[in-house]
């Protein structure tokens, strides 16, 4: 499948699932090495919808003793940003001296893990890194770290691998981004 018709939009096959899973095991051994230090709880936070399913990838390659919470924030209408970010479901643990991963499925603006990290530094954790499978590096324009990268990508919309268009498409195995018929 090359190309695909969402709700009216058109994608096409922009990065495979090979590629994908090569990089997420280069991804999952940079982890590791930031999770060595076995003094300190090492806290995955996930942020719902769209990284769940890089989440799982990373952690099922982890030799690392981790725990995985999830949050859920909001700041996308169909394919646009609506520059606001909500948290819908928040953290319910002690987050105090713990290696903090927050991994995210892709960061543009960079408005939404900004939050994040602002709100996960009040809570003083020993160490906050950021993992995020896309980034945009033309759109980001805040000064957080982005540690994690898996890919570097253009300003497109993009779907698949956990990415959406208004709930759809989240479960295809390739990323695809969005073209004009």
């Amino acid at each position: 499948m090359s190309k695909i018709d969402i709700e009216n939009n058109y994608f096409t096959k922009y990065i495979s699932k090979e590629e994908i899973e090569k990089r997420i095991s280069l991804l999952s051994n940079e982890i590791d090495v930031f999770f060595s230090d076995e003094s300190k709880d090492n806290i995955i936070i996930s942020i719902l919808n769209g990284s769940f399913i890089f989440t799982a990838d990373i952690v099922r390659q982890l030799s690392s003793k981790c725990k995985i919470l999830f949050i859920k924030l909001k700041s996308y209408s169909g394919t646009e940003s609506t520059g606001i970010v909500k948290t819908i479901i928040g953290l319910d643990e002690e987050i105090k001296g713990k290696n903090i991963l927050v991994v995210e499925d892709i960061i543009d603006s960079g408005k939404t893990i900004k939050k994040i990290y602002e709100d996960l530094q009040s809570l003083q954790p020993a160490s906050i890194k950021i993992a995020t499978l896309l980034l945009k590096p033309n759109k980001y324009k805040e000064n957080i770290p982005i540690d994690i990268v898996g890919f570097k990508i253009e300003d497109d919309f993009v779907i698949g691998y956990g990415l959406d268009i208004n709930g759809y498409g989240r479960n295809l195995k390739d990323i695809f981004k969005k073209t004009l018929i």
